[in-house]
């Protein structure tokens, strides 16, 4: 049977043809060519700090409003030191210039005790320097509290306003506290650790630098990286970069210039290791220690005698608890003199954390806090924070228990406590009679509120209404300014509680998950070329920013893609890439789910979701975060990478950072020469804050899915076919 096909109706087949072939071509993925890698060039060194002794009064600049305030600031002196002469603090300040000299002075005092005081005159009206001296304190280990109280009189009349907003004071930010830290006892003792490796309080703590054998054991590796978490998290401000060296890599310089600590079995060091470790063996017999097979022990640098070393030797076991010691604050204050022999059996408590989907409530004395309190301040406020675990979500939010009394001196109803998560607003409630003999408020926690933070951070403000003000106003009687029966408290016993449910989106910002879960490593490898200084620095750096909560390190491992097979030992674990671009094995420059092409020395587009331009395609750095192309969808490759040393080197300083940490979100990211991070939005598929999604690529560019315009052709389609048909069949008919 034939068929004329009149010039009408080839148009209409020729526009059919377009329309099919159009979206078709639009469902496609798209493949790139994979290249070759090129060798690296050497790392480079990694600068030291030499700073101590310092301690910031605040983090900003702190103005002081009303009638009376105070605030205070914490610091710490680390284990086995004391402040000795030289110790002293300064304070710069400021105030208005409308305060009554005669009634305003602000007074300095040190853990609840006076220092001194000052009066607010014409001569201190713009910033002052004043200068205490805390020689005569003995300040010792642990946390001091310095208080700044400021009482402000705003006016000659009888009666003062309380909330006169000319009444202000300002402590500038660049007020330090300048310690001269003496050793209170014997520092060349196992009983001062971490001290000197580490000064608690320090802006910069770290005075150590760490060395392990070449070509690391996976024994030793998971050592080093138990050590890294544990010194990045004694950091207050951020997450600390611990140096570490292999053997041959150290320098004469840092032999010198540093404490050290060398971890490794005695038959793994061939060079300077060997002169540690004698010098660990002689300190250890002058204790008259029995040698074991496995020990820490610490004595004088055998480099420079003011310096420390601290060597942890054994086989694989024994190494491992020798770090599981020197991490976990009960067991390391048990130790004592220079030399502690390890057993290759080390009984340990792991907390278990509670099963997903099964309610949980921790207090705050759970927390490590006591109670909470304020006093004798018009307003002030009281904060702490929960960090949730890395594989938890809070789908249905969580809930604040609140157990808290206050004063029975301030106007009641008038009065406030407002409750804050991460900045924002979420409950107030009047102060009352009742509250005052103790009260219970439960604050709902929105999961819209706390988003993808990692962390609640909780602040209940208080604002009290003085009697005194209100009865002046009210002409009952002369007024009074003191607010010495001003005070609040939080009670320990208060509570977060909510029902944990599994985490199943893997993004940037959610690390450490899924890397990180039920504090523990989850059988994560980590991929570099080679375990040398750099590439260890960099893989220590990221183990310290995911490892804060000090996880097991376990099913923590390190492999070469130079090895037999290398592809097949990641079936089933998650992976980490660390190196440069040009060092890439060729199975990961581009695989099914990337959203890059990585080239030896650039890096370029190939979805539509990462959009690079020249300046983020050469010289630039990535972080990038999918499925794994080696295990099945449960598992994911973090690939951190550059097109060149320097920015791979780069990455140290952006992962430390709390700024540039913030910048990382979605799936993938990018650094330019500048240090600037890019994040893109396209690489999120999130329509709510927890929104589970199944692990497979589902959103991703290179798979099908039927899309509003694909939808639109596919329909008209379908409507052109059955008129055609329909059309053809009339004509066959005529």
């Amino acid at each position: 049977m034939n068929i004329t096909v009149r010039p009408g109706q080839k148009i209409l087949l020729v526009l059919l043809s377009f329309i099919l072939f159009s979206g078709f071509v639009a469902g496609m993925p798209v493949y790139a060519e994979e290249l070759s890698p090129t060798q690296p060039s050497s790392a480079e060194g990694i600068p030291a700090s030499d700073t101590r002794g310092i301690r910031e009064v605040f983090y900003d600049d702190r103005t002081f409003l009303g009638n009376s305030s105070i605030q205070d600031s914490y610091f710490e002196i680390g284990q086995g030191l004391t402040a000795g002469a030289g110790s002293y603090l300064d304070l710069y300040f400021a105030h208005s210039p409308t305060l009554q000299p005669d009634a305003s002075t602000v007074t300095l005092l040190m853990d609840d005790k006076p220092l001194d005081s000052v009066t607010l005159n014409e001569s201190n009206v713009k910033e002052t320097h004043w200068r205490i001296d805390l020689s005569a304190l003995g300040l010792g280990p642990g946390y001091h509290k310095l208080t700044v109280n400021a009482k402000l009189t705003g006016s000659d009349l009888f009666c003062q306003d309380p909330y006169d907003p000319s009444t202000w004071m300002i402590v500038y930010q660049k007020s330090r506290i300048a310690l001269k830290l003496v050793p209170n006892g014997e520092l060349l003792s196992l009983s001062a650790y971490p001290a000197p490796f580490v000064e608690r309080g320090e802006a910069d703590p770290l005075r150590t630098v760490l060395i392990v054998p070449d070509g690391p054991t996976q024994e030793e590796f998971g050592a080093a990286a138990r050590l890294s978490q544990f010194f990045a998290a004694q950091g207050s401000s951020r997450t600390l970069e611990l140096p570490i060296f292999t053997e041959t890599e150290i320098t004469e310089d840092r032999l010198k210039g540093n404490h050290l600590i060398w971890l490794g079995a005695a038959d793994r060091w061939k060079g300077p290791g060997v002169k540690a470790l004698a010098a660990a063996a002689q300190s250890a017999a002058e204790a008259g220690a029995v040698p074991a097979s496995g020990f820490i022990s610490i004595a004088a640098s055998p480099w420079e005698a003011a310096r420390t070393v601290l060597a942890l030797s054994g086989n694989g076991q024994e190494l491992m608890n020798a770090v599981q010691i020197l991490t976990n604050e009960p067991l390391y204050r048990q130790l004592q003199g220079k030399y502690e022999a390890i057993s290759a059996r080390l009984r340990t408590v792991r907390t278990e954390q509670p099963a997903v989907g099964q309610p949980y409530e921790i207090t705050l004395r759970g927390l490590g806090y006591d109670n909470l309190s304020l006093q004798n301040a018009l307003q002030g406020s009281i904060s702490f924070q929960y960090p949730i675990p890395g594989g938890w979500d809070l789908p249905a939010g969580a809930k604040l228990n609140l157990a808290f009394t206050h004063s029975q001196s301030i106007v009641f109803n008038k009065s406030v406590a407002t409750v804050r998560l991460n900045g924002t607003p979420v409950a107030s409630v009047n102060l009352t009679a009742k509250t005052a003999e103790g009260g219970v408020l439960e604050v709902p926690l929105p999961p819209e509120v706390i988003g993808t933070n990692r962390t609640l951070s909780i602040e209940i403000a208080f604002q009290f209404i003085n009697p005194a003000a209100t009865d002046a106003m009210e002409r009952q009687f002369g007024c009074s300014e003191t607010v010495l029966g001003d005070w609040a408290k939080i009670d320990a016993s208060s509570s977060i509680s909510f029902t944990p449910a599994a985490r199943h989106q893997a993004y940037l910002q959610f690390l450490p998950f899924p890397f990180v879960v039920d504090n523990a490593w989850n059988a994560v490898t980590m991929v570099m070329k080679r375990p040398d200084t750099r590439h260890l620095q960099l893989a220590m750096t990221l183990i310290g920013l995911m490892g804060a909560g000090n996880p097991e390190t376990g099913d923590l491992k390190w492999l070469t893609p130079d090895a037999q097979g290398w592809t097949e030992q990641l079936v089933d674990r998650n992976a980490i890439y660390i190196g440069t671009t040009a060092e890439m094995p060729d199975e990961l420059r581009s695989y099914t789910g990337s959203y890059v092409l990585f080239q030896p020395d650039s890096i370029v587009s190939q979805s539509p979701e990462v959009e690079l331009l020249s300046a983020l395609q050469s010289q630039s750095a990535a972080m990038q975060l999918t499925v794994s192309p080696f295990a099945g969808e449960h598992r994911r490759l973090l690939m951190v990478t550059a097109t060149s040393e320097e920015r791979l080197n780069a990455w140290n300083k952006a992962l430390t950072g709390n700024e540039s940490r913030s910048k990382l979100n979605g799936r993938f990211v990018a650094m330019d020469r500048q240090d600037s991070i890019y994040a893109f939005a396209g690489t999120q598929d999130l329509q709510g804050p927890y929104l589970e999604q199944p692990d497979n690529q589902k959103n991703h560019w290179s798979t099908f899915q039927a899309s509003l315009p694909m939808f639109t052709i596919a329909l008209v389609s379908l409507l052109l076919l059955a008129f055609l048909a329909l059309w053809f069949n009339r004509q066959k008919r005529d």
